[in-house]
């Protein structure tokens, strides 16, 4: 499902990030982590998923978007893993407890992923080349790098 289909507040970072997703962004599903992606530190899901797709060798894609958080009760810029077909969000960095403190699934819990899957060697170059780890946020430190991966 594209992104514009389904309910994405505007402005919710920059008109570079509002225009990336409207045009390549899509919906995915959030699903549990498969026994190959480990859980990494809360607050840090761009480099927890960059350095995870960049081991996985092909097998994950780096997503860059938006999540919507029923904790937060708001719309986050996160980042996320897809495999080849584009459909399944894996998160490595957050996690949804039922009322006994075990993990259930994101998607059950009502969390909603929105973002645009990137070429994992341009999205890595981008963050070698201006030392920042998202693109959405830090697009202007490298505007040619930047507009490279959205071709």
């Amino acid at each position: 499902m594209k992104a514009e289909q389904i309910y994405v507040p505007d402005n919710l970072l920059n008109k570079f990030t509002d225009k990336q997703i409207k045009k390549h962004g899509r919906h995915f599903i959030a699903v549990e982590l498969p026994d190959d992606i480990k859980r990494g530190k809360f607050g840090r899901c761009f480099d927890n998923s960059l350095i995870t797709a960049v081991r996985s060798k092909g097998k994950y894609r780096y997503v860059e978007g938006f999540a919507y958080s029923p904790p937060m009760e708001k719309w986050v810029h996160h980042a996320w893993l897809t495999d080849e077909l584009g459909i399944l969000a894996y998160d490595p960095t957050w996690l949804a407890l039922d009322v006994n403190q075990k993990e259930k699934g994101l998607n059950e819990a009502g969390f909603i992923f929105v973002g645009v899957p990137m070429d994992t060697e341009k999205i890595a170059n981008f963050v070698l080349g201006t030392e920042y780890s998202s693109v959405f946020r830090h697009y202007k430190k490298n505007k040619k790098l930047a507009n490279k991966i959205f071709v």
